[in-house]
């Protein structure tokens, strides 16, 4: 399985403020302290043998938020 995450167009990676991982065939984002600079759109694509997938989110901050949970379950690939 591979699984890659896109903030608008660009690779995504681990930060003091972004995690990405995985629990079984839930793959994650989490994002702390969001303010305007994590709004975007967030893209996921996961492969296997079986095939491709693609799930895109666009994230909007209308406030001071402490945690937004952005997932994908790849059990069905």
């Amino acid at each position: 399985m591979s699984v890659s995450w896109f903030k608008d167009g660009s690779p995504l990676k681990s930060s003091d403020r972004v995690t990405l991982g995985c629990d079984g065939d839930e793959y994650f984002v989490e994002l702390s302290e969001c303010d305007a600079q994590v709004a975007g759109e967030y893209t996921c694509t996961a492969s296997n043998v079986a095939g491709d997938a693609c799930c895109t989110v666009n994230v909007i901050v209308t406030g001071m938020t402490v945690f937004c949970l952005l997932s994908i379950d790849v059990g069905q690939l």
